[in-house]
C-alpha cells in the first residue's frame, strides 16, 4: 500500500492513538473503514457502467440456412 493512501494513513494514525486516546483511535479506524467501503462501492458502480461487449453468436443476421 502507498504511504500517501488515505485509508492506510488513517489506519496508521488509529494505531498510533490506540493507547493515548481511544476516541481518536475509534474515529480514525471508522473513517478508514468508510473509505474502504466507499472505494468498493465506486469500483462496483464503475464496473456496472462499463459497456458490455457481446460477440456475435451463430444465430442472427447472415447466419444459418435462410441466407
Amino acid at each position: 500500500m502507498e504511504t500517501n493512501d488515505i485509508e492506510y494513513r488513517l489506519r496508521e494514525l488509529a494505531t498510533k492513538w490506540k493507547h493515548a486516546n481511544i476516541d481518536v483511535h475509534d474515529v480514525c479506524r471508522d473513517a478508514a473503514e468508510e473509505v474502504r467501503i466507499l472505494r468498493l462501492k465506486l469500483a462496483h458502480i464503475e464496473e456496472l457502467s462499463k459497456p458490455k461487449f457481446y460477440p456475435y453468436s451463430e444465430l442472427g443476421w447472415g447466419k444459418g440456412k435462410d441466407e
